[in-house]
C-alpha cells in the first residue's frame, strides 16, 4: 500500500500480487482536508513518478526473493525488503 499526501489531493494505492507475477492496484483519492473520504479513482490512471517509485521498489523485491527461485522463494524477506526513499 501506497499513501501518499500530494499537492492536489491525497492517494492512496493498494496493490497486491496475483497469481505470483500479476500486479493487481485499486487506486483512491480523497480532498486534502478530508483524507478519509476516499474514492476509487476509474480513469486509467497507474500513479504518479513518485508513486511508482515504490511500486518499481516492490516489483523488484517480488522478483528477487520469490521468483528468481519460487522452489526457495522467501515471503518474508520479500515483506522485510524495505528502503528509504528519501521523499
Amino acid at each position: 500500500m501506497v499513501v501518499h499526501d500530494a499537492r492536489p489531493a491525497c492517494f492512496v494505492l493498494v496493490n497486491w500480487w496475483v497469481h505470483g507475477y500479476d500486479l493487481y492496484q485499486r487506486y483512491f483519492r480523497s480532498p486534502l482536508d478530508r483524507p478519509e473520504h476516499l474514492v476509487a479513482i476509474t480513469t486509467p490512471a497507474v500513479g504518479c513518478v513518485w508513486e511508482l517509485a515504490v511500486t518499481g521498489h516492490e516489483r523488484h523485491a517480488w522478483v528477487r526473493h520469490v521468483l528468481t527461485s519460487p522452489a526457495e522463494a522467501d515471503v518474508e524477506a520479500y515483506l522485510a525488503d524495505a528502503t528509504n526513499f528519501g521523499l
